[in-house]
């Protein structure tokens, strides 16, 4: 079953509840879905644990006898707002799913429209004073780990207990959909960190997965962040590779590699000023290639050597269009930043070292591991108050159940 740290080693006495409510998204046209929130302890060891609300979407299939067991799809970030993006994950397979399934998207525990939302107000203003004033790393740090601490404090003085927001409850909240709605048997398809999530679920509660998609796997074992750096390397070296074998990218774009460590060398000698929301933003090579780090992960793969050499020759439109998002100064309620940082300070950060993460960068270009190599995220898990989760979160997951598992050639995150 779950893991002890997260479970405990007694299981309170409730019944997870089903709540029809309104659709706290807009539906996507030409669907009959019926939503509602799942009712659970937020500690399901204690008696006395206050409830959390989860918010949840069934979209029920287009056919007259529809298959018992639906697919259940487990979103990727940890706290993201998974219902908001509903028609996307309808048009990318669904739609086909619905042909003989009910297809239930659901809000984690943490996320936007469930209760609570696990938000850190301010951060984006936090993040435009720091670009705006060109401040120096250290004290950009210091001012994201005290605003870390005071989301902390705040998220806590109302009640919640941070600990709570893991893979291995988030797995139970699942099971849970699951006997709330009446289904003996489930498929469960994740990407990203769903992936993880859905290892989570077929590891405590195999017996009711009747088989599983892992989309762009997120395995327990691999370090997220003293890995990221080479992740993104491969991912470059497989894009300009793939470059070089193909006669028109090959002649159109003959150095991309070379040109990509000029213009950063270039920006961090000079860094860039650019116009945002009637804001100044500076940013430098390491801003750069982190936003290049973008196309491939946006599947533009294809045009990355080609943003590259418009950038050589001074041209960065391409890669201002997303400056914003990689300088993190654009509203977004995507992702619920206290959720995220519960789940990777109990499961990640205390099973990776900033000394691994250096480790690893030394074996790469040293322009591949700049924007990467900082030790915030452990900085800030030392203020977020919360526990290392049971080790088992970082061991491999074995299992019986029918599995698909797909990766992308060029993804730089979820490397194959």
């Amino acid at each position: 079953r779950a893991s002890t740290a997260d479970m405990g080693s007694a299981k309170a006495i409730y019944e997870p509840l089903f709540e029809p409510d309104i659709c706290h998204f807009t539906p996507p046209h030409g669907h009959e879905v019926e939503c509602g929130y799942l009712v659970v302890p937020e500690n399901r060891n204690k008696v006395d644990s206050p409830s959390i609300r989860i918010h949840v979407a069934i979209f029920e299939s287009t056919s007259p006898d529809p298959k018992p067991d639906p697919v259940i799809y487990v979103a990727g970030g940890g706290g993201v707002n998974q219902v908001a993006f509903s028609e996307h994950y309808l048009n990318n397979g669904g739609n086909d799913i619905l042909r003989d399934r009910d297809y239930i998207m659901y809000n984690q525990r943490g996320a936007k429209y469930s209760d609570p939302h696990l938000t850190c107000p301010g951060h984006t203003d936090l993040n435009l004073d720091i670009v705006q004033n060109q401040l120096p790393a250290a004290e950009a740090d210091a001012l994201q780990v005290d605003f870390a601490a005071s989301c902390s404090t705040d998220l806590s003085a109302e009640g919640w207990d941070l600990n709570m927001y893991t893979s291995a409850v988030n797995a139970a909240d699942l099971n849970d959909i699951r006997q709330a709605m009446g289904y003996e048997e489930i498929n469960i398809y994740g990407t990203s960190y769903g992936t993880r999530l859905a290892l989570a679920v077929l590891r405590d509660y195999p017996e009711i997965i009747r088989s599983a998609i892992l989309d762009s796997v997120y395995p327990p074992q691999v370090g997220f962040f003293s890995e990221f750096a080479f992740n993104a390397y491969q991912a470059f070296t497989r894009v300009f590779e793939t470059c070089a074998a193909d006669e028109n990218c090959r002649v159109s774009y003959p150095n991309p590699e070379e040109q990509l460590s000029q213009v950063v060398a270039d920006l961090n000698a000079d860094p860039r000023s650019m116009t945002y929301g009637g804001n100044t933003l500076y940013y430098d090579g390491g801003d750069f290639l982190d936003t290049v780090y973008l196309f491939p992960y946006a599947h533009l793969a294809d045009m990355l050597p080609y943003v590259i050499h418009r950038a050589s020759l001074g041209d960065f439109q391409y890669v201002e269009e997303f400056m914003s998002f990689t300088l993190e100064v654009k509203p977004s309620d995507t992702i619920a930043e206290g959720t995220q940082n519960s789940i990777l300070c109990r499961e990640e950060i205390p099973y990776e070292t900033h000394q691994g993460l250096l480790e690893i960068g030394e074996t790469i270009p040293a322009h591949y591991l700049q924007p990467y190599q900082s030790d915030l995220p452990w900085q800030i898990c030392d203020v977020w108050g919360v526990d290392p989760a049971d080790p088992i979160v970082n061991e491999p997951v074995s299992s019986d159940v029918p599995t698909l598992i797909l990766a992308g050639s060029f993804d730089p995150i979820t490397p194959v």
